[in-house]
């Protein structure tokens, strides 16, 4: 190459660089800062993804991750249906105090000429929970109950096939049947014995229970307590408005039909619970989750059996 070549060549790399072009390809092409030239491009280029291993390790984390938290989820979700089935006993405790406040009594458990009730249609039947419809905020439905009638008349149909899901507890499993019952019964005393007038708790046939009544103390006497849906004498919920084993029972744990000497038609069957612990409402307002012998629950169901009671 003659020197006036090289003079040239070199005149125009230095016009093509001053243009902001890069050194030339290994095709002799020329390309600007951050370009690639096709040949540059099908050499260099790789697809970026996950192998198969990355993959199983991603994976085998997620599955991990979900196992440790499954049981944390699912102990949140009982602790939060614990937590809603006190507040609604509560309710119900606060309901039944303002009751007591107005009428100076507690409502009967259970309205009916004679007894020991009977688990069946027959008979009056108005019980506790529609004496205070009023004071939970249940007005309206108050004044449909034709008072004239029993529970189980064709006039009272209606009122008594409403669900009042305050007297549901989430863990029951009326919950998810939407059946017009209630996991909250009133405590009949604590003996294993039929719904009459000689009962020894708050809230049984005819009661009308002062509160200067209770000798063991409101603090160690049960008025509320809760009972699984599952749990009755005649495999039959007669409603929340029944004053029969369906919102009435003893406070002791003997389920019914098990070894009773009592008629499967009187037996009123005991507490129960779909939580860890039973839930039960004491006289004097407050709501505890408490376990125990049967001796405890007999004791604390009576109001003035002169026991010493445990403390809470």
């Amino acid at each position: 190459m003659r020197p006036s070549e090289v003079w040239q060549t070199s005149d125009v790399t230095d016009v093509r660089m001053a243009a902001g072009d890069t050194e030339p390809s290994r095709d002799g092409e020329w390309s600007r800062p951050g370009e690639r030239s096709c040949h540059h491009g099908q050499r260099g280029d790789r697809r970026s993804g996950f192998s198969l291993i990355e993959l199983l390790v991603s994976t085998s984390i997620v599955v991990i991750l979900v196992t440790l938290l499954t049981p944390a989820v699912s102990f949140c979700r009982e602790v939060a249906r614990r937590t809603q089935c006190q507040n609604r006993m509560r309710q119900l405790s606060v309901a039944l105090h303002n009751y007591s406040h107005l009428h100076g009594v507690l409502p009967p458990g259970s309205v009916n000429s004679d007894g020991p009730i009977v688990m069946q249609e027959q008979g009056y039947h108005m019980n506790w929970l529609v004496q205070v419809l009023p004071f939970l905020d249940q007005e309206v439905c108050y004044q449909q109950i034709d008072f004239q009638h029993s529970v189980y008349a064709d006039t009272n149909r209606p009122v008594r096939q409403r669900r009042l899901p305050e007297l549901i507890c989430p863990a029951d499993s009326l919950a998810s049947q939407l059946l017009p019952g209630s996991s909250y019964v009133g405590s009949t005393g604590g003996l294993d014995e039929p719904i009459s007038e000689d009962n020894t708790g708050l809230l049984f046939l005819n009661s009308s229970i002062r509160f200067a009544e209770i000798r063991d103390g409101a603090s160690y006497t049960i008025l509320l307590g809760e009972r699984l849906s599952s749990d009755s004498p005649m495999a039959v919920d007669l409603g929340w408005m029944s004053g029969t084993s369906a919102t009435l029972r003893h406070s002791t744990m003997v389920v019914a039909g098990q070894n009773s000497p009592i008629p499967i038609a009187q037996q009123t069957g005991g507490f129960g619970a779909a939580h860890r612990s039973l839930h039960v409402a004491l006289a004097d307002g407050a709501v505890k989750a408490m376990n125990g012998g049967s001796a405890v629950w007999r004791e604390l169901g009576c109001r003035d059996d002169g026991s010493m009671h445990p403390g809470f």
